[in-house]
Parts: structure tokens; sequence; C-alpha cells
């Protein structure tokens, strides 16, 4: 309709014509992302469940890795991203180091929190089982904490591809934030406007499966009544 500025605003066939065309280059740079992604919740997520498991009800192991927890939480990664990019000696590397940091201490700080909220029901009978600590971990807390660990999951998808994103504007030569800043940079919007489109798109449905997997392996919780 003219009212805005073409170059800066395609207009929708633009963009469909961008995903007709580079049809290829996004799907390589789709799965680029989704393996780092992948990686990274495979690593980050059982490690800070098992640790932040241990932590919440150990107090030596609290009294050790809690406070470190609190002081590297507050930093965002995408502050020290940069100097982990140049520092490490591959892109690969740094960006798994990047999206593992952004998951593993939330995760684990999660956890921590909600062991202190545990309900005496639980402790109680448990304990008078006279448990030894394996045994409360592995068969009560691990089970316990498994509903929220899923929903941790969900909860911080978008945190992990704005880290995932900015890194590989950075120093990646694929992926969907290489794909936005490479036309960025030469001013071709339509392509990443459709970048960006893609991006939600993944998001939007990446979450859609982890509560479909959530449905599944959580049985036991009340499902939300559909509207």
């Amino acid at each position: 309709m003219q009212i805005v500025d073409p170059i800066l605003i395609p207009s929708p066939f633009k963009i469909l014509q961008v995903f007709i065309e580079d049809w290829r280059w996004m799907l390589d740079g789709l799965l680029s992302s989704l393996g780092r992604i992948t990686a990274a919740y495979l690593i980050a997520v059982p490690l800070a469940v098992y640790f932040g498991v241990w932590a919440g009800w150990i107090p030596n192991i609290r009294k050790l890795l809690y406070p470190i927890a609190r002081v590297l939480s507050t930093i965002p990664p995408i502050i020290y991203s940069p100097f982990l990019v140049a520092l490490l000696p591959s892109f690969k590397i740094a960006s798994l180091t990047i999206l593992l940091l952004g998951l593993f201490w939330p995760t684990f700080l999660n956890l921590v929190h909600r062991l202190d909220h545990i309900e005496e029901e639980i402790i109680v009978p448990a304990m008078m089982l006279e448990l030894n600590n394996h045994e409360m971990i592995h068969s009560i807390l691990l089970p316990y904490v498994w509903p929220g660990v899923l929903t941790s999951c969900r909860s911080l998808l978008s945190t992990s591809f704005m880290l995932l994103s900015f890194a590989e504007m950075m120093g990646a030569d694929s992926g969907l934030g290489f794909y936005i800043r490479y036309f960025a940079d030469y001013g071709n919007y339509s392509k990443v406007i459709a970048g960006i489109i893609l991006t939600a798109t993944v998001i939007l449905l990446l979450n859609r499966f982890l509560a479909f997997i959530e449905e599944i392996a959580v049985p036991w919780r009340p499902q939300k009544r559909k509207r």
C-alpha cells in the first residue's frame, strides 16, 4: 500500500519469496542451530538436575556450590560471550559453552529452591524409612523434581535461542543467527525478517513439542482445561 518504506518493511510477497528461494540455506542454518541447542540441553540439564538435587539435599554441597551459582547466575552469558568466542579454539566449543552456562545455572538454582519447599508429607515418610542419601536422592527427590525440570526446559527455550543467535551473529558460518546477521549487514531486510519469522516459528514448535513430551512423561500432573 506504499505506506511505509518498502526496503525496511518489505511486502509479505517478498518475504514469502525468500522462503522459496533460500529454503536450502535456511534449512542448513536451522539444522545447525538445532544441533547446538540439542547438544547443550543434553549436557547442561542432566548435570544441573543431578548437582542441583545433591546441593538441595546435602548441606555441605549446598554451602560449596550455592554461593558460586548465585554469583554466576546474575551475569548474563551474553556479556562474556565475545570473550569466549575469542578465547576458545573454535566457535562450536564457544557457542556450546555459552549455552551450557545459560542453561546450567538457572536450572541448578531452580532445583535447589524447589527442594527448599518440598512438602513434609513427602520428606517425613521417606525419612521414617531411614533411607541413605543415595537412596533418598534417586528414589524420592529425582522423581519429585522431574515435572519441574520439564517446565524449566520450556521456560529456558527462548533464552537459549537468544544466546545461540547472539553467538551465531558473532562468529559462526551457519545457523539462524548467522543468516539474519549476514543479510542485515547487506541491508537485505526481506531475508532478515524471513529469518526472524523462521526463528520464532521454530521456538513455537519446540515449545509445543516439549509440552507434548511433558504430557507423556508426567501423566499424573493435572492438565489445564482446554478453552
